[in-house]
Formats: structure tokens, sequence, C-alpha cells
């Protein structure tokens, strides 16, 4: 078993490279090398082994024949099938959202309000990508059960990057008025103390944004 400190770095060099493969700055097919990952983060190859294997898991890279590891490429099928087991996941949130959500959260959605106001004039999909990852984990964070943020995290990281892809070819404009619905929405629901409100916008917009992603699926993707 390795030891904490070595468990704290596997995962915080685990959360970065699956940041840069959600994020498309690790595109599909990219391989990860261990002892170049090694040095740049100024490890032992053990951790960044651990760190390999947790993305293994969440589906995010792939061992390559002949050795190695590199990124994962998107399977169709299967993000569809990842999609509706997170939309109905999404109908548990009513049950176990922190009851009252911790003014922090409403202040957060507040702030990424404004980030993407002033974000959206650039047309820069991976910064759209990343001001919705912090719409993700500020969603979470008003999740009072531990189990089920975890599972709908990886169930979302998943997905996140198709998003990404997809961007450059979608209607930006239409696309950013949707992100600003969806806060504008969820800050109601949170300030409310609308459980059931919350639960039906997140699977609202999982629903929109996987019929509009249909529109753009009829060839592969990456």
């Amino acid at each position: 078993m390795p030891n904490t400190s070595s468990r704290l770095t596997a995962e915080a060099i685990y959360e970065e490279l699956r940041d840069r493969i959600c994020l498309l700055d690790l595109p599909p097919g990219a391989p990860l090398r261990e002892q170049a990952l090694a040095e740049e983060f100024g490890v032992s190859r053990t951790p960044v082994r651990e760190a390999l294997t947790m993305l293994r898991v969440d589906g995010l890279v792939v061992r390559r024949q002949g050795g190695g590891t590199s990124v994962s490429t998107v399977d169709l099928k299967r993000m569809r099938d990842v999609y509706s087991l997170r939309i109905k996941l999404s109908e548990l949130i009513a049950d176990f959202m922190k009851n009252p959500v911790p003014s922090h959260i409403p202040q957060k959605l507040r702030e990424l309000r404004q980030k993407l106001l002033e974000a959206a004039p650039s047309r820069d999909p991976q910064l759209l990508g990343s001001l919705y990852n912090e719409l993700h984990e500020t969603l979470l964070d008003a999740i009072a059960n531990e189990p089920l943020k975890q599972i709908s995290d990886r169930l979302y990281r998943q997905t996140s990057r198709v998003w990404v892809q997809l961007l450059p070819e979608m209607d930006w404009d239409d696309e950013v008025r949707i992100f600003l619905d969806e806060i504008d929405e969820s800050l109601e629901a949170l300030e409310g103390s609308a459980a059931g409100h919350m639960a039906e916008i997140r699977s609202k917009h999982m629903i929109m944004l996987l019929t509009r992603f249909n529109e753009y699926l009829t060839r592969p993707l990456i």
C-alpha cells in the first residue's frame, strides 16, 4: 500500500491530468509516458502510475498495444449510455441536497455568471469548458451524500470533453445563453431551497445538451 503522501501526490497528478484530458489539452490518442510525467511533476514514477490507474478506472486513458498508456477516444454509444445514467442519477439530488444550502454556493454561482459574461466574447472552447467544469464542481458541492458526489463526478468527467470538442461547430451564442440560463435557474432553485426543482434543472439541461449533441454526431467525433 502506498503511504499517505504518495496517495495525495497521486491524487493531485490524477486531477491535473484529468483536467487536461477533459479540456483537450491532452487529446484522444495522446501518449502518457510515465517517465516524462514523473519529471514534469517532480516525483517518482510510482504516484504517476497510481494516477494513470485512476484515470483508467474513469475510462479516460487506455493501455496501448505494445505497452504504455494513451488518452482514450470517445465511444459514442458509451457516451450516450453514460448520459442516460447521469440523467437518472440527477433525480437523486432532491433526496441528498444539503439543507440549508451553504451560502458560499450561490455566491460562487453569481461569480461564475460574471466570469461567463466576460469570457463569452473570446469564443474560446477551452475557457468555456473550464467554466462549465466550475459549474459542475459548485453544484456538486451542494450534495451531502459523498458516494453520490463521487459517482456523479466520475460520470461527468467521462462526457465533459465532448462539449469542448463540438463547441467550435455549435452555435456559440446559443451555448452561452443556455449556460447562463442553467446558472440562473440553479441560483433560483438553491436560494429557494427547492431541492426538487434543482434536480429537474440538472436533468433538463443534460437532456437538452444530449439532444444538441445528437445533431452533430452523424460522423465520428474524435
